[in-house]
């Protein structure tokens, strides 16, 4: 009797848990979703995130696997898809590794050869398509481990074997690459582990490229030769282990992976050099077709005239392409070309035919994979529009929808509930301004220094008003009724609606040849932020628009980068940086520095084991409407929210595949939007994770509160906030009895206590030090007024001392624990915390306190506004 209940009962118990998992979000497309967003701008189908290196087929021709990854090897990933509808069947996240190859055998299996760290000459022989493997992101090497470190390698198609050539295992140092080595294929082994089967000697030739036939029947090896600067083509018998072709191809030749083939028929080998693609034959080395290529070139840079070139399966066409210039099939029994893309800047980076020959897969440096009718070149269609990395990002003052604007020159409208593309425009050059109209209807930007607005129903006009002035960069004010307009050195400002700007004034008469590239301003345009270069050095310069004056100029030699002012003006973000990252003696910092003058106020650390220290990239970094946090788009594809005023990281958001280049929050800083290199954009939560803080217990909330002040892990921070404001009764009730609103300092009262700190007494020294540190950061400005050189030297000392403990950079608990709770206060925006924020207010005028209370107050009445 008691099995059954006990049956029930834990049925029961299952289903409740379920029911109360909260499900996977998905996007528009139906594929799922990171955790913490909202909606995809864009799609993941066919989109491994990063320059496709490598395409295969499964053996049905009903998946395709695909390797992406950057220069810097920072941003691959093994990607699957379903061949049909482009959906994502699996895709693992490889940071650091490169893949050397990766095939499928006839059984089903995806096989690949991957070196997990770029400076381990370690090789991992790892099975993808078993969902039960990973990948590890590096290994370390075994002791005794004999060091193989080979420069070239292959798969057999049948998944047996694995050769490869280069320096040679140790104890044979007399080798130097002159041969190739077979070794059998053992899964989750690494290079080291196993054992080589057999060499095959290439007296005076060195190996840079090799490839298996189709049908595993052949080894094709392209081999350097050391007394002469040419290219010979080698093709070994797999049965025999012998040569059966050695022939002269060319002269000597560059070797990426996809520009060199194996014809099907094993009688022929394709390959590029000097702008053509050319056919020769293995049997006496006669170049059978040359297929001008450099026509189609759009750049000279040597690396971009590498092609890539494929064979089908028959081994009847030749698809190829010169990087840079269209996709082209080539008949080779005909000689003539079948069909060729349209588009100009493409960028091919790999190819691959389907296993009957139907279709033909293509690679694409920004990180797609389309798919095309091998004969008649035609594309299937996508699931959604193309579309390419975004330059630019901004949001609607509804906090609706967001505008867009990509290397494909096209202008894009998004609506951030569901992620789908509203409608496109292109514009055909590139802008350098973007913002929405005051009422959310119209996108206005900026085009070869004329002002434009794509109004709803997807129609450009020009601004007439702006016709007579040039316009590059501009911000528009939060209100709308302020414009800030920047061209060729010269700053004007607008009222929005009047028709000529009511100040206009050079900038730069000191630095002549100052280029500036972007502005940023505060919300009421009252302070703004131009950026740009001066011959080597880039500079900064702040400037008050209502006097038109100019607060500050920083020029720098290194390489770094301003985001943007802070809401009030009074911060600035700067990440200290080489670019691209590269291995530093110390690690690159973000830096908060103080607007005014200059001076730094304090650096913001990555999170522990986001990646390595030494090699950090912040792409962008904005503060939040309040001011509160920063968010920094890192080089590991998350964005990292730090607490500004201690640099403490509250958050991480992960979930993009390439670096995050664009960052904006919504008006109520609810919510924030970012677009990747991964072709992608993310609406993502920002509220508090409150589910499961319901109800906490007196004691689970008086702890959060304690929170507030000791904490110092900023994660600890975030769920104390999250669990206080979801118990907000009792969090009102610790705010009746920890705050209070602030009182008047009284100058004569501080007056005596300075004095007392070089009196003779100890006590009346001890009480006067504990007075004053009791009025916390408020106090400091009187204190640094009242020291001076002539202070005697215990006094000066305490008061030093005193200056340096109550550093208005480095909060106290009390102070900590005031700007926590006014930030909770805000974001519930209740009766009752609303309240409770306007008798904070009331306290004295120039206490911190007082001010972010007044603050909360004014942001919390415009979006009421709104």
């Amino acid at each position: 009797m008691l099995a059954p209940l006990r049956s029930l009962l834990m049925l029961v118990i299952l289903v409740c848990t379920v029911s109360a998992q909260s499900p996977v979000r998905k996007d528009s497309h139906g594929d799922p979703l990171p955790e913490g967003a909202l909606a995809r701008l864009g799609t993941i189908k066919l989109r491994p995130g990063d320059v496709v290196r490598h395409l295969a087929f499964s053996p049905d021709g009903k998946q395709i696997a695909c390797w992406a990854g950057g220069p810097l090897r920072t941003a691959n990933a093994l990607a699957i898809y379903d061949v049909a509808s482009g959906k994502q069947l699996r895709w693992v996240a490889a940071f650091d590794s490169r893949c050397h190859d990766f095939v499928w055998a006839p059984d089903g299996r995806g096989i690949a050869l991957v070196q997990p760290h770029p400076r381990e000459d370690r090789f991992l022989m790892w099975e993808f398509t078993d969902s039960k493997t990973s990948l590890p992101k590096r290994t370390t090497p075994l002791a005794g481990d004999a060091r193989v470190s080979p420069r070239v390698f292959a798969l057999s198609p049948d998944g047996q074997w694995v050769v490869s050539s280069g320096a040679s295992p140790q104890g044979f140092p007399q080798q130097t690459g002159e041969m190739i080595e077979l070794r059998r294929w053992q899964s989750g082994k690494t290079f080291a582990e196993t054992q080589t089967v057999e060499t095959i000697g290439l007296a005076g030739l060195l190996p840079r490229k090799l490839a298996f036939s189709s049908g595993n029947k052949s080894l094709l090896a392209m081999c350097k030769t050391k007394d002469r600067d040419e290219t010979k083509a080698i093709l070994v018998d797999m049965e025999t282990r012998k040569f059966r072709h050695t022939t002269t191809v060319a002269e000597r030749l560059s070797y990426h992976s996809n520009h060199v083939d194996l014809s099907p028929l094993e009688n022929s080998v394709a390959f590029q050099r000097g702008g053509s693609a050319r056919l020769v034959e293995l049997a006496g080395g006669k170049e059978r077709l040359q297929i001008a290529l450099r026509d189609l070139l759009m750049t000279d840079h040597p690396i971009l005239e590498e092609g890539i070139l494929k064979f089908s399966p028959d081994g009847k066409y030749l698809a190829l392409s010169q990087r840079t210039g269209p996709l082209r099939l080539w008949n080779l029994k005909e000689n003539k070309e079948v069909w060729r893309t349209q588009g100009s800047d493409e960028l091919f980076t790999a190819l691959a035919f389907s296993p009957d020959g139907s279709l033909l897969a293509t690679g694409e440096a920004d990180g797609a994979i389309r798919l095309w009718v091998a004969s008649a070149g035609k594309e299937l269609s996508p699931a959604e529009p193309f579309q390419q990395t975004s330059w630019m990002l901004t949001l609607a003052p509804s906090g609706n929808t967001a505008a867009s604007f990509g290397r494909d020159m096209v202008l894009r409208l998004w609506d951030l509930q569901s992620g789908s593309q509203l409608r496109s425009t292109k514009v055909g050059d590139s802008i350098n301004g973007l913002a929405f109209t005051p009422d959310s209807n119209c996108v206005l930007f900026t085009c070869q220094g004329k002002m434009f607005q794509w109004n709803h129903d997807s129609k450009i006009a020009s601004v007439q008003w702006t016709q007579n002035h040039a316009i590059g960069p501009f911000h528009l004010a939060g209100d709308g009724n302020t414009l800030v307009t920047l061209h060729d050195g010269q700053v004007s400002i607008w009222d929005w609606s009047k028709e000529s700007p009511r100040a206009t004034w050079k900038l730069g008469e000191s630095r002549p040849r100052t280029y500036y590239s972007s502005i940023s301003a505060t919300p009421d345009c009252s302070l703004f932020a131009l950026f740009g270069r001066s011959g080597d050095k880039v500079c900064l310069e702040i400037w008050d628009a209502k006097n038109q004056k100019k607060i500050r100029d920083i020029s720098r030699g290194q390489e770094f980068s301003y985001s943007a002012l802070s809401p009030d003006g009074t911060q600035l973000a700067e990440m200290r940086e080489t670019f691209p990252p590269i291995i530093t003696a110390g690690e690159p910092e973000l830096v908060l520095l103080e607007a005014p003058t200059g001076r730094a106020i304090r650096s913001f650390k990555a999170p522990l084991g986001q990646h390595d220290p030494r090699v950090r990239n912040v792409c962008e970094a904005r503060f939040s409407p309040d001011g509160r946090l920063l968010a920094s788009a890192e080089n590991n594809h998350c964005v990292v929210f730090f607490e500004t005023a201690t640099g403490l990281p509250r958050r991480v958001l992960s979930g993009h595949r390439n670096s995050v280049t664009q960052l904006a929050f919504t008006p109520d800083g609810r919510r924030l939007v970012t677009l990747s290199e991964d072709l992608t954009g993310l609406v993502w939560d920002l509220s508090l994770p409150i589910e499961g803080k319901r109800n906490a217990s007196v004691e689970q909330v008086t702890k959060a509160w304690e929170s507030l002040r000791n904490a110092r892990d900023g994660i600890e921070v975030q769920d104390a906030i999250a669990a206080l404001g979801a118990n907000p009764e009792r969090f009102l009730k610790l705010c009746k009895l920890h705050l209070h609103p602030a009182m008047e300092l009284d100058p004569q009262s501080i007056k005596k206590w300075i004095a007392d700190l070089d009196s003779p007494e100890f006590a009346v020294r001890t009480h006067a030090d504990k007075e004053l540190e009791r009025l916390g950061n408020d106090v400091v400005p009187l204190l640094r007024t009242a020291l001076t050189k002539d202070m005697p030297l215990e006094q000066s000392r305490r008061l030093q001392k005193l200056i340096t403990r109550l550093n208005p950079d480095e909060p106290t608990p009390k102070r900590l624990e005031e700007m926590r709770a006014v930030e909770l206060l805000e974001y519930l925006a209740t009766p009752e915390s609303r309240h409770f924020l306007e008798r904070l207010a009331g306290g004295a005028r120039q206490a911190r306190l007082t001010v972010d209370a007044r603050a909360s107050l004014d942001r919390l009445a415009k979006q009421r506004q709104r």
